[in-house]
């Protein structure tokens, strides 16, 4: 999957690439990203085993370059794959995330997730469900983007939420056929603790 994207000279930036990957076969642990044609790293996240074969990861990329290119995430063999690429400003450099999460879960309207932030902090996520039909909207959070509609009849939607927070909710209208995925990055604010954090 190719993204082109466009950066800016925004502050403190860093790119989170977040992967839904729908396949019987686990291809995320061996999926590799690259940013301008340079190798994104390590995943900060990952979920690589749902009974719903809906999977999901995160590379976090520190200091992107300026100006317009690609981002590149490869499987290792032919699946559905779904990229969404965000910028995110006014990130800690040194230290990005204080902790990253990735789950499954089963059919429900109403999901909870235990992944906190504290002040200065903010959890970005990535919430996807696979159903004929639905509409994603974070309980908890505020959306981030438009929700993002896949294949095959994959929904997701990504959120932000400032810290202190002790968790993260998402409901849907109608119970997730076959389950859910969520993957979220704790995001550091640049400067350490106080208000604000990052932005999208």
């Amino acid at each position: 999957v190719t993204v082109p994207i466009t950066v800016g000279s925004q502050a403190d930036r860093v790119l989170l690439i977040w992967l839904n990957n729908y396949n019987a076969a686990d291809y995320v642990t061996a999926t590799t990203a690259t940013v301008n044609g340079v190798s994104a790293g390590a995943k900060v996240a990952s979920f690589d085993t749902n009974a719903a074969n809906i999977r999901g990861a995160c590379w976090l990329v520190v200091a992107p370059p300026e100006g317009s290119y690609n981002v590149v995430v490869t499987a290792p063999q032919a699946a559905y794959q779904d990229v969404v690429v965000q910028l995110w400003s006014g990130v800690n450099q040194t230290t990005p995330s204080a902790a990253s999460f990735a789950k499954g879960d089963g059919v429900f309207t109403s999901h909870t997730f235990n992944v906190a932030a504290t002040s200065g902090q903010t959890i970005a996520d990535f919430f996807v469900s696979r159903d004929s039909s639905i509409v994603l909207t974070p309980g908890s959070g505020t959306a981030v983007g438009a929700p993002y509609i896949a294949n095959p009849n994959v929904y997701a939607r990504s959120s932000r939420s400032d810290g202190p927070v002790s968790s993260v909710t998402w409901t849907t209208t109608s119970s997730n056929g076959t389950g859910v995925h969520y993957t979220a990055v704790v995001l550091i604010a640049s400067g350490g603790g106080g208000g604000g954090g990052a932005t999208a």
